[in-house]
């Protein structure tokens, strides 16, 4: 069996280029303003990320003639983002807690403001009361947003990535 561990040297990657563009984004202030087209390009990082380290992975275990099943394939792509999830997961507490402390207010403003415009009938002094619980909710949701999210899209990158390295080992086959 591959006993390297290339997944977690690529999630690691992946998880570093994600953080790079959040403090990018966060230090020209585009994150608040573009944030829909912030989360797509950062998903489509991802998206890439699990279907080509699943591509590569099928030359990998080629060169070291060992066997190649769509599973195996498939696993690796997926690892490669739950380890750049986890790792992205542990900056966004750090930057919501210790880094970016100021963000947690925006969030609450964004949220308040998107009531406003639904025009949902809330008492203000309520929502004076109870903010940090209210900020505590805002972190959990997005954390999770974040999890379920990203993990979706490894399943499709992976599965992608599978089904290009099992159909480039096929061609291989055919012309050989």
């Amino acid at each position: 069996m591959y006993q390297n561990k290339p997944h977690i040297k690529k999630g690691l990657i992946v998880a570093i280029l994600l953080i790079i563009i959040d403090i990018i984004t966060h230090f020209l202030n585009i994150a608040q303003t573009q944030h829909q087209f912030i989360n797509v390009f950062t998903l489509c990082i991802l998206l890439f990320a699990a279907s080509n380290s699943s591509f590569t992975f099928t030359r990998n275990l080629l060169d070291d003639n060992e066997p190649i099943t769509f599973m195996n394939l498939f696993l690796h792509g997926f690892k490669v983002v739950v380890v750049a999830t986890a790792i992205y997961c542990l900056y966004f507490l750090l930057a919501i807690k210790l880094i970016f402390p100021n963000d947690m207010d925006t969030y609450f403003k964004l949220m308040l403001d998107q009531i406003q415009k639904a025009k949902v009938p809330y008492d203000s002094n309520y929502v004076d009361q109870n903010q940090s619980l209210i900020e505590k909710i805002i972190s959990i949701s997005m954390l999770a947003g974040i999890i379920i999210l990203n993990l979706l899209v490894g399943v499709l990158g992976a599965l992608i990535g599978a089904v290009m390295g099992m159909m480039s080992i096929n061609d291989k086959r055919k012309l050989n």
